[in-house]
């Protein structure tokens, strides 16, 4: 059974079908790969009149791409038949999400997505939360319903995953070289994400997103502290050490953000990795001690 539109102005030829036998269903952020810089499916006239776009996971000719025209700057998605985007599937909510646009172009748009279901809506691996919203950035991976979906029915549509595309705000510079996908790391100025590098020969890495402005509203340096910022960048990209994480290199955005490409350590976050020690209670002095020696020590 195809997710099915209703006639509702302002959005254009949406629909999405899966005809799949009783498959186990693990979504992650190497499902879908789109060039963040010129994807096959833009059509730079048609896309003028829209503010963003969701491309299905599955990019058939039965899967459209779904266009979020300016005419409209608020986009529901449920299994409810009121909704502009109808998901027919029992692990989708009535009211699943919305996604919603602020109206304005460039830097000052954002485009915030709003978890409204029982069975969660994701942005890559992290779950927004009933009632919660998030801002979206482009090249987003948003699943709508579980993440690990055992498909029963070949009735059932598949998981309903798709890829966004922010058509409103101005380009970062880090799209031109790299996909962002999954968040794996987040603080008060920055996110960090997993990307790969499309240049021949191009590895995963880690990209850490860095907002100026939040950064200067909460301190006193202004905009000398980002030129003092950007000036260390630049120096310890000419820095090797076995004990340290390799910057490879670095982008400056309009939006005063910066994005840092670094060397990718799998290993997973810090904070965790200590609570696998003695129960959860963390490292022994001795251990940590070692670990410290190893930061420093050349």
């Amino acid at each position: 059974m195809a997710p099915r539109l209703p006639p509702v102005p302002g959005l254009e030829d949406v629909s999405m079908s899966s005809s799949q036998a009783a498959v186990e269903v693990n979504i992650s952020q190497e499902t879908v790969h789109i060039s963040q810089e010129s994807p096959p499916d833009r059509d730079p006239a048609a896309d003028a009149d829209c503010w963003g776009m969701l491309v299905p996971s599955n990019t058939s000719p039965a899967d459209p791409r779904v266009r979020l025209l300016r005419t409209q700057t608020t986009f529901t998605i449920g299994r409810g038949v009121d909704n502009t985007l109808v998901l027919p599937s029992k692990h989708i909510s009535m009211s699943h999400a919305s996604i919603s646009w602020n109206g304005m172009d460039g830097n000052a748009s954002e485009i915030m997505i709003t978890d409204l279901s029982s069975n969660g809506t994701w942005i890559g691996d992290n779950k927004i939360g009933k009632g919660l919203r998030r801002l979206l950035t482009d090249g987003d991976q948003i699943v709508f319903g579980p993440k690990n979906l055992r498909v029963v029915r070949e009735s059932d549509p598949a998981p309903s995953v798709y890829r966004f595309r922010n058509l409103i705000s101005v380009p970062r510079a880090i799209s031109k070289y790299y996909d962002l996908h999954a968040a794996i790391g987040q603080g008060t100025y920055a996110q960090v994400y997993k990307a790969l590098d499309r240049r021949p020969g191009g590895k995963w890495v880690a990209v850490k997103s860095l907002s100026f402005v939040k950064l200067i509203a909460a301190s006193s340096k202004g905009p000398l502290g980002r030129m003092n910022e950007v000036n260390v960048l630049r120096k310890l990209k000419d820095l090797a050490h076995t004990n340290m994480v390799k910057l490879i290199e670095h982008f400056e955005n309009a939006d005063q953000s910066i994005d840092i490409v670094m060397e990718l350590l799998a290993g997973g976050d810090l904070d965790r990795y200590i609570l696998t020690y003695d129960g959860g209670k963390g490292l022994s002095e001795w251990m940590a001690c070692r670990r410290v020696y190893a930061l420093a020590g050349y």
